[in-house]
């Protein structure tokens, strides 16, 4: 038995802290294909905004610095977490693909903002599925920048 409070939390939350905070991307986005295949499809619209909201209040809970809809000058990244070692600038998409949201991201210069950060930087491009109600197989692509 644990002895420093977390022997009640989710097992789940913790994979998802740890691949958080490790920087792995594909066992944090894998997680989340895993919680969200547990929501009821009542409790959401099967919209983009919906998907991105879980990420938004999941990256909260686990306490990292999240921000939705962050403007910039070129146009609004749809979610920013920032962990101690890492920023992840993910951009989402309703039934597209991933290339598409990561184009979007490196032509609008979402991670500029952070080019002198030195932070290991993920550009996440997430696409959701609306028929399948989750993120399909492969549908995240990461490009780090440095």
């Amino acid at each position: 038995m644990q002895k420093d409070g977390t022997e009640n939390v989710n097992v789940l939350v913790l994979r998802l802290y740890d691949a958080l905070n490790s920087g792995d991307v594909d066992s944090f986005i894998s997680e989340m294909q895993t919680f969200i295949a547990g929501m009821y499809y009542e409790f959401f619209e099967n919209t983009e905004q919906a998907f991105q909201s879980v990420f938004y209040i999941v990256s909260v809970l686990l306490g990292a610095e999240t921000k939705p809809e962050l403007h910039t000058n070129r146009g609004r990244i749809d979610l920013v977490t920032q962990t101690k070692g890492y920023i992840y600038i993910f951009e989402f998409i309703l039934d597209g693909t991933p290339e598409d949201a990561l184009a979007q991201i490196k032509e609008k210069g979402y991670a500029d903002q952070w080019k002198t950060d030195r932070r290991e930087k993920f550009l996440v491009g997430v696409n959701f599925s609306s028929e399948e109600r989750n993120i399909p197989d492969g549908g995240w692509i990461i490009e780090i920048s440095r």
